[in-house]
């Protein structure tokens, strides 16, 4: 435990600051609180330079997508708390097994076209999660409830990737976020019933 202590103190003022900014994000997200959205570009643009740091370059890109992502996340619900406050959409198991399958063949095709990038046996996942995150950030701008979903295995296999680069606060982070996945997708699912 002692060990762990000491890895958490050792993490950079920037992972600390980008973990509590994406801790309230996340918390305002599951709330469906514009709120969220300035807690969203905080972190995205620190983790943007903290995952460039670490080599993770396919999270420093997608980092940098959240940062366009948080606009348009924040201008979107700013909308639709004018026009339709709270309306959660669903998407059926057909379409949500077609955008998985389609992001995985986006992902391997990706992979095949950067893979002389790395020698790191990480490059296909720090791709796949990168091109599921970068979608799946857009259902959360749209309120599609199958969002959370996804995130609790996008940020499963995350925690793992930043556990393997030593981000280990970032890591806790990301184990969190699967927590968070679940509690999102339980409020935005009893929200929804409430209102249809």
């Amino acid at each position: 435990m002692e060990l762990l202590w000491q890895q958490l103190i050792a993490q950079s003022f920037a992972e600390v600051v980008a973990v509590l900014c994406s801790l309230l994000y996340v918390h305002f997200a599951a709330r469906q609180q514009l709120l969220c959205w300035p807690f969203a570009l905080a972190s995205t643009a620190l983790y943007t330079w903290i995952f460039w740091e670490t080599s993770l370059f396919f999270q420093s890109v997608l980092n940098a997508w959240y940062l366009l992502m948080a606009v348009y996340g924040w201008l979107t619900w700013r909308k639709m708390d004018q026009t339709e406050p709270n309306q959660i959409q669903r998407w059926g198991l057909t379409r949500n097994i077609e955008v998985m399958l389609g992001l995985f063949w986006v992902s391997v095709l990706l992979f095949q076209i950067v893979q002389f990038l790395s020698s790191e046996a990480i490059l296909f996942l720090d791709v796949a999660i990168a091109v599921y995150s970068a979608f799946v950030t857009y259902m959360l701008t749209q309120k599609i409830l199958e969002n959370w979903l996804y995130w609790f295995f996008i940020n499963s296999f995350t925690a793992w990737l930043c556990f393997q680069q030593e981000l280990f606060l970032t890591t806790l982070l990301f184990l969190i976020y699967v927590v968070f996945s679940v509690k999102g997708y339980l409020h935005w699912r009893l929200e929804d019933r409430a209102v249809n």
